[in-house]
C-alpha cells in the first residue's frame, strides 16, 4: 500500500486481508467508502462492490453497482471477464428470484462458453463456466467442467490456479447437492496454500460463514463443525 498509495485494487485486497483474519466486511466497505466516487475505469470497485453486498444480503445495493457502471463486462479477482448479466443474476438469486436470475444466467451463458471455446485450456475459465452450469440447474454439466477443470490446472501442478479451480469446484459440488464432496474439498483447501482469493473463489472460515454461495450447506452439521472451529493450519509440502 506504501508503494502504491492511489491503486484501488491494492486498497481493496488489503481490505479484504482483513476480513479473511478478523471475518467482519467492515474494512472492505471503509476501504470502498474511501475511493472516489464516479471513478473506476476497470471495474474493480465495481466487482468489489457488488461483492461486499452480496455478503452482506444487501441485493439493493449490488444491483445499484452494477447499475451504475457503464461497462458491459466486469473482470473478477480471478481474471475472468463476466458479463454484467451473469453478476446480475447472482443478486437476483441472492434476493430469491429464481425466474429472473435464470433468465440472466442464460443471457450470460453465451458469453462465458465463449470465453472457454477461446481458451480451452484456461482451468479458471473452465471453473467458471461450471459453477454458471451448477446455477442453471444443469449439474451434469457442471461437474464435468469443474472436473475437467481441475484436470487442466490440477494443484499438484499449479498451486496457486489449481487452488482456485478446486475451490470452484467445492462450490460446484455445494450448489449441485454433491455435500459430502463439497465438505471434503473445502477441509482440504483450508489447509491448502493459496486457497484464498478476493472473490467468491476463496476458502476461508471468514469465506465460507459469509458467502451466499455456500448457503446450501448451511444445514449439515459436518459444514457447521467446520464452520464453528479455528482456523486449521496450513500445510505446505
Amino acid at each position: 500500500l506504501a508503494l502504491f498509495p492511489d491503486s484501488f485494487n491494492v486498497r481493496i485486497q488489503r481490505a479484504y486481508v482483513e476480513f479473511f483474519w478478523k471475518g467482519s466486511t467492515a474494512p472492505i466497505k471503509a476501504a470502498l467508502q474511501s475511493l472516489p466516487p464516479n471513478l473506476d475505469p476497470d471495474g474493480v470497485v465495481t466487482f468489489a462492490r457488488w461483492d461486499l453486498s452480496l455478503m452482506d444480503r444487501e441485493t439493493d445495493a449490488a444491483e445499484k453497482a452494477l447499475a451504475n457502471s457503464p461497462l458491459d463486462t466486469i473482470t473478477s479477482q480471478t481474471g475472468v471477464p463476466l458479463p454484467k448479466s451473469y453478476l446480475r443474476a447472482c443478486v437476483f438469486l441472492v434476493r430469491g428470484d429464481t425466474a429472473k436470475a435464470q433468465t440472466e444466467f442464460e443471457v450470460a451463458r453465451p458469453a462465458i462458453e465463449k470465453l472457454v471455446a477461446e481458451s480451452p485450456q484456461s482451468g479458471t475459465r473452465r471453473a467458471q463456466l461450471g459453477l454458471l452450469y451448477a446455477f442453471l440447474g444443469r449439474k451434469e454439466d457442471a461437474l464435468r467442467e469443474g472436473k475437467r477443470a481441475m484436470e487442466l490446472s490440477p494443484i499438484t501442478h499449479d498451486i496457486v490456479e489449481g487452488a482456485v479451480v478446486e475451490a470452484f469446484y467445492a462450490m460446484i459440488c455445494a450448489r449441485t447437492g454433491a455435500t459430502d464432496e463439497a465438505i471434503s474439498r473445502i477441509e482440504r483447501l483450508l489447509t491448502t496454500p493459496f486457497a484464498v482469493d478476493y472473490d467468491d473463489a476463496s476458502i476461508t472460515l471468514s469465506d465460507l460463514r459469509q458467502r451466499w454461495e455456500w448457503d446450501p450447506l448451511r444445514n449439515d452439521s459436518r459444514f457447521q463443525k467446520t464452520i464453528a472451529g479455528p482456523e486449521p493450519k496450513t500445510i505446505y509440502k
